[in-house]
């Protein structure tokens, strides 16, 4: 009842394009809710929760995306059960039809407790709540301090509606470090700053005319740099999708496997001692040093892995601090061994 290397990368992949796809759905719904003559008012009085609320922020913006990983956390559940449940121990073991129990109380608990942490902190993802409040917060200061007209402080938040008659750009999404890139970026255009061609995901199709730019000392008319500024936070929010969709989707399915496993033993198929739970990485030139020699630890069904450089214990991968789980693709193998079992009998 486990799953092989290739077929955890091939859940991995399959299961980030729909969560990081709702990750980006929930911020464009929130542009479209955008009420910009509330928002500038807000932006006015320098209320944050005012601003979010005008903009289109709410935590149930999110659902899209939290009912996405719970999906992915479902699929790979299922999976795992339909994958060949063999032996350890050299032992083959028998062919048993299993299901995911989604409904099961410990599967419903972790479910809830990570939707909760990754809308309102303590995830991963930072929270995206406080992630929006930061990100704002960054470009209402950067707003001040230029003495910008509230509107265009307004416009920077949730966007500017492009040829596409969508908004495109604007921090929503973004964390508070992306915001800060993004106001960086802006300040290099007005003062024609060369630091602009440090910034790896900007739109390298408008290097050209950035490069004519500061070679004359002329700056970029502002509809320019808006346009420029916008692609680069869209690029940044497709960046944010993509690592919250890598972490959520390693999580889930790390989660879901291990549940799996403790279903199996709760249906009693097999007794406590005879789940073996094996850490395998990802073989990955960026993996952890740590996790590298954490291959092959092997761990009864409650005990936990320790990482021999950091020494946190971890109940598998996916789960612990954000030091210990972003981008990282570890996966864990799991052995029964059916003589025990067997001898249980």
């Amino acid at each position: 009842m486990s799953l092989s290397r290739a077929e955890f990368e091939a859940l991995y992949r399959k299961l980030q394009g729909p969560v990081r796809r709702a990750f980006e759905k929930a911020v464009q719904k929130a542009r479209s809710r955008a009420q910009i003559n509330a928002l500038v008012r807000a932006v006015e009085a320098g209320d944050i929760e005012a601003i979010l609320l005008a903009a289109g922020v709410r935590e149930g913006m999110w659902s899209i995306f939290t009912e996405q990983v719970r999906t992915a956390y479902s699929d790979a559940g299922f999976l795992i059960m339909a994958s060949d449940l063999t032996g350890g121990g050299g032992g083959g073991g028998p062919s048993i039809d299993l299901d995911f129990d989604i409904n099961n109380p410990r599967a419903e608990q972790w479910l809830r407790i990570n939707s909760s942490s990754m809308i309102r902190g303590d995830g991963v993802t930072g929270g995206l709540m406080p992630q929006q409040r930061a990100a704002v917060q960054e470009i209402l200061q950067s707003g001040m301090a230029k003495g910008a007209n509230p509107r265009t402080t307004a416009l920077d938040i949730v966007g500017r509606i492009g040829k596409t008659g969508r908004r495109q750009g604007g921090v929503l999404g973004l964390t508070g470090p992306q915001a800060k890139a993004a106001v960086n970026m802006a300040s290099d255009l007005e003062n024609l700053d060369r630091r602009y061609f440090t910034r790896t995901l900007r739109d390298r199709r408008f290097d050209g005319i950035v490069r004519k730019s500061m070679d004359i000392g002329n700056p970029l008319p502002q509809k320019t740099r808006n346009k420029i500024i916008g692609r680069y936070e869209d690029r940044l929010l497709k960046h944010r999708g993509d690592t919250i969709a890598r972490t959520e989707v390693l999580s889930s399915v790390n989660a879901a496997s291990d549940e799996a496993l403790h279903q199996i033993v709760d249906e009693g198929l097999a007794p406590r001692h005879a789940a073996i739970r094996i850490w395998r990485h990802s073989f990955s030139a960026k993996e952890r040093p740590g996790h590298l020699r954490m291959e092959d630890q092997r761990r009864g069904l409650d005990e936990l892995f320790v990482n021999p450089i950091t020494g946190i214990a971890l109940p598998y991968p996916g789960s612990g601090p954000a030091s210990e789980i972003i981008n990282c693709r570890c996966f864990i193998e799991h052995e029964i061994n059916f003589f025990a079992v067997e001898r249980a009998a």
